[in-house]
């Protein structure tokens, strides 16, 4: 497709936190990571489009009229930057303003007018150095990409590993440079190069798998997944490390055999097999509510040690810190404390699906509407619990919500469910408990 079609695209209504004439429409991720280094070395390729929400003429809005544009960065080193128009690499110059978490990619050599008069989709290749941080008590936020170890249940040593990546709400700039807000859009393929004998998964299927042997790092691969529909950032994510697989099948619209895994450490899938059970009992019902099919050819669920916010719906790649949703390691005398906990890993579960569509599917343009993305899929989920298992789970949730409430509106901290003006500074403001505990009751 020549680039000057891509100008009468439809527009996509978008108000950034900053104008760029161009906008990435795709981003080739590749990464060559591992948890026990300190950083990751990465390379994107972006695919630019016009932002068609500023005018043809950049005079009126004090743009530029050579090739700029400006990209959320946070913890990254942007080593090499290069613009590809027509066959011809242009080199860009790369400017870091660390309080506004952006980089600026720039050449005085390239009009703007040459970018519009391309032939191919203009490019942007960007080498760049990022962290794997550490991440050893549940304290510790997890954010980024960040690795932990665990115990060998055969060994007793510590020497396993898990690696896994958070970008909700805005850390997505930790793991590449690009467009971190909700609001806008664009479809992703990541390839990892991994250590050999880890497991790795990302919100879409394996597409590949190339061997890499090397004297130096011993052998590894690559792993190249399918291109992504349109995503935010802030859903997109991957984990690998050492870990055992569950897996099973369910019947979707167009698929009969619509595969189901769920990730957890080594010598824990056990524990997992009722959390399979109810992704797999429920998924197809929450297809069916919402009439749409699934957008994207599988789900996984990945069990980690360690996560800050304690349950992420990142698109199709479902992250929960293990004790939410496996079953406990010991055989329980009382009946109930095992029947709370199953309600609490099928709410949990439940509610994540949900955001597979309104939330992943279907996002919101801005954090100032997290109440409603959160409140509706907790109501939607408990809808459809009570619909298929337990007739008293509004009873339930009525009775112990209510008293969060009263009890937390009796405290001068307590946060409004509404967040105006939210920036990447208070954003995390929107996903307060309390505020959370009030959302069910407002919907």
């Amino acid at each position: 497709m020549a680039f000057s079609s891509i100008r009468n695209s439809t527009k996509q209504e978008t108000l950034l936190s900053f104008k760029n004439r161009l906008l990435p429409s795709k981003y080739s991720i590749n990464l060559d990571v591992s948890p026990l280094k300190k950083n990751y070395t990465g390379e994107i390729t972006i695919d630019l489009i016009l932002n068609k929400n500023l005018p043809d003429s950049p005079d009126s809005e004090g743009l530029t009229t050579t090739f700029t544009i400006v990209l959320h960065t946070l913890k990254l080193i942007s080593l090499k930057s290069v613009l590809f128009l027509d066959g011809t690499a242009f080199k860009l110059k790369s400017k870091l303003d660390t309080k506004a978490q952006t980089t600026e990619y720039s050449s005085d050599k390239i009009k703007f007018d040459d970018v519009l008069c391309a032939t191919d989709i203009p490019k942007m290749k960007i080498n760049f150095l990022g962290v794997v941080h550490e991440v050893l008590t549940f304290d510790q936020p997890t954010t980024g990409i960040f690795q932990t170890h665990y115990t060998n249940p055969k060994t007793g040593r510590s020497d396993l590993h898990i690696l896994g990546s958070h970008c909700q709400p805005h850390f997505g700039r930790e793991i590449f440079p690009c467009i971190d807000e909700s609001n806008w859009k664009a479809n992703i393929q990541l390839s990892l190069t991994i250590d050999d004998n880890y497991k790795c998964v990302s919100n879409m299927p394996v597409l590949t798998v190339e061997p890499q042997l090397s004297e130096k790092n011993g052998d590894r691969k690559t792993i190249i997944f399918e291109e992504s529909p349109k995503m935010s950032v802030a859903v997109f994510s991957f984990a690998l490390g050492d870990l055992d697989i569950l897996e099973t099948e369910t019947k979707m619209i167009d698929n009969e055999h619509f595969p189901l895994r769920i990730f957890t450490q080594v010598g824990e899938s056990s524990r997992a097999q009722y959390a399979l059970d109810i992704v797999q009992k429920y998924l197809p019902v929450v297809e069916n509510r919402f009439g749409v099919k699934y957008p994207i050819p599988k789900l996984d669920v990945v069990a980690l040690p360690f996560l800050f916010d304690g349950a992420v719906e990142d698109w199709s790649l479902i992250q929960v810190i293990s004790q939410q949703i496996l079953l406990p390691g010991w055989n329980s005398d009382d009946p109930k404390e095992l029947e709370l906990i199953k309600k609490n890993i099928r709410l949990v579960l439940v509610h994540e699906m949900i955001h597979m569509y309104m939330g992943d599917y279907v996002t919101y343009d801005s954090y100032i509407h997290t109440w409603l993305n959160e409140s509706f899929a907790t109501f939607m989920a408990t809808c459809l619990i009570q619909d298929m298992d337990d007739n008293n789970t509004w009873i339930d949730m009525i009775n112990s919500e209510l008293v969060k409430v009263q009890d937390a509106q009796r405290r001068k901290n307590i946060k409004p469910i509404f967040v105006s003006h939210v920036d990447t500074s208070n954003i995390n403001n929107t996903f307060a408990r309390e505020a959370y505990d009030k959302r069910h009751l407002a919907s």
